[in-house]
């Protein structure tokens, strides 16, 4: 069974649903409220452990009700290891804000304890990271600890799995340390800028990724418009 290391933000998102966004100042009522484990560092690994993956989270809470929460949560799901979720004693769990309108929503996150997710935590878990045979990140954790997990991790040939979201524009030396990346359209569109690609459709500028990158492959994901 494959290892698999997820380095990454734990979140609960708090969903209310409502019939219209408001207009700034506007007080409107809700539909309802849903409180979900979310962040993409969980959403990844309850993925990974879901298709059988011996998979271990790592990542900061806060010492707070969400905290104990999301830890719950994971302690439930097969195959998924929380073991190495760290409480932060002055930092409270990250939180996404989400108003939800049918098939759309707006979010507001808020990084709390995600912001200890950093270099420091990345270099106490080297052995993890080195360990597994695959490595997954993000960007919702500061940089500097998704670039020193990459680094250590590719060190021992894990294979290294990175979603680039939310999007921001990032070391281009950060590739050296990168086996597969997954951005969505939306954040693929802002690579190819980032990385001066042929301007096209998206096949020309996935083959122009490829020519000039090729030991880092790319996944280009579509949403409902997946094959």
């Amino acid at each position: 069974m494959n290892k698999v290391a997820v380095f990454g933000s734990l979140n609960m998102d708090i969903i209310v649903e409502v019939d219209d966004f408001p207009k700034p100042g506007q007080t409107i009522k809700a539909k309802s409220i849903d409180y979900k484990a979310g962040g993409k560092g969980i959403n990844q690994a309850a993925a990974a452990a879901a298709v059988g993956a011996s998979t271990i989270l790592i990542g900061t809470v806060g010492q707070d009700t969400f905290g104990q929460q999301l830890i719950a949560q994971i302690d439930k799901i097969p195959n998924l290891d929380g073991s190495l979720i760290r409480n932060a004693q002055d930092e409270p769990t990250g939180i996404a804000s989400i108003l939800s309108v049918g098939d759309d929503n707006m979010i507001a996150i808020i990084s709390g304890a995600n912001n200890l997710t950093d270099r420091k935590r990345a270099e106490e878990v080297r052995g993890i990271l080195t360990e597994a045979d695959v490595l997954i990140v993000q960007f919702e954790t500061p940089m500097d600890g998704i670039k020193e997990a990459l680094k250590e991790a590719s060190k021992a040939n894990t294979v290294t799995v990175v979603n680039p979201a939310p999007y921001e524009n990032f070391d281009h030396d950060l590739l050296q340390f990168i086996n597969v990346i997954t951005p969505n359209e939306t954040e693929f569109k802002a690579m190819a800028k980032d990385f001066d690609l042929v301007e096209g459709s998206l096949e020309n500028q996935m083959l122009e990724w490829q020519k000039k990158y090729p030991e880092v492959g790319l996944i280009v994901t579509r949403g409902k418009d997946g094959l």
